[in-house]
């Protein structure tokens, strides 16, 4: 069973059939992964409320972590998010998804603070405590500034007129199970949102892509965790989502996917500083390096992007 807490910001009975919505319109299967899809209750709804909280029960798929993976399941995962972008071509929800934002709307990563820019006025006024905390002070006119170029790029025209789609919007390894080096299961379906197809690529691509077992091109702090993208694992991810898709990626989605890229680590560094100005956990060792991979990213995003293709 699946107990989903109401109090949580995604966490909303619009937001979560929002959700059941979509899954109820997806094939059983995505390329050989099963998509396990919500039960009915005896009165025929898929989500019950009872104390306060939400409930929805959910078959159990078999499986093993995807972990690092081989060269086949990097394969398969691509074919499995092909199969998935195929089937919702022509699916069109009826609005966007209640209290959630689109990836043109950065402030909505910022959902503490309010918006970026007072996300990072917020930050500014804290007094470094720590080495990493010194890290984050020193990186701030850099994330105004990646947030300004990139946001830019997501505000132009030319963005709203790529394919757009129901994106799953956190499609990796965390999200997949295998069983026999094949793809068997896809889950977490509780961050999908109508936006680019392209970003929905490039997500995966940064996830998939990324290994731990490189040395990084930055100095990081002792427990720090390393950001390092690996260019095969890249290219055959890539490989496997162009072998299925059934419509073509653009040249405009292709012109676009350095500068999603970019999005999707700035995305994530908003996101753990929205944390620490809410007083929860926002794990340092994980930003800090982070914030000096999105250095590297910067400048050397299209040349990874051409390798891998």
């Amino acid at each position: 069973s699946d107990v989903c807490s109401s109090d949580l910001l995604n966490v909303t009975v619009a937001t979560v059939l929002y959700e059941h919505d979509l899954l109820a319109i997806l094939p059983d299967m995505l390329f050989e992964a099963v998509v396990p899809k919500p039960k009915s209750a005896s009165t025929g709804e898929t989500l019950i409320q009872h104390s306060g909280k939400l409930f929805a029960l959910f078959p159990f798929i078999e499986g093993a972590p995807f972990g690092y993976g081989t060269q086949y399941l990097l394969a398969q995962a691509g074919r499995t998010l092909a199969a998935y972008h195929n089937s919702v071509r022509s699916f069109h929800p009826n609005s966007l998804r209640p209290g959630y934002g689109r990836v043109v709307s950065l402030d909505w990563v910022a959902r503490s603070a309010g918006s970026v820019h007072r996300l990072f006025d917020l930050v500014a006024e804290l007094t470094p405590t720590s080495a990493r905390e010194a890290i984050v002070a020193e990186s701030l006119d850099f994330l105004k500034e990646e947030t300004s170029i990139v946001g830019g790029e997501l505000s132009r025209p030319e963005y709203g007129s790529m394919p757009h789609l129901v994106i799953h919007n956190d499609f990796g390894p965390q999200n997949v199970v295998v069983d026999n080096n094949s793809v068997v299961g896809v889950f977490d379906f509780d961050l999908v949102t109508w936006d680019a197809r392209a970003y929905d690529l490039a997500t995966a691509i940064m996830w998939f892509a990324e290994d731990a077992r490189l040395p990084p091109s930055y100095e990081v702090l002792d427990g720090d965790r390393v950001w390092v993208l690996n260019i095969e694992r890249a290219a055959t991810f890539i490989a496997g989502y162009m072998d299925i898709i059934s419509e073509p990626l653009t040249s405009l989605e292709m012109a676009y996917l350095p500068f999603l890229l970019r999005t999707f680590w700035l995305w994530l560094a908003i996101w753990y500083l929205d944390l620490r100005v809410s007083g929860q956990d926002w794990y340092p060792e994980e930003l800090c390096s982070l914030l000096k991979a999105m250095r590297w990213l910067r400048t050397n995003a299209e040349t990874f992007l051409m390798l891998c293709l």
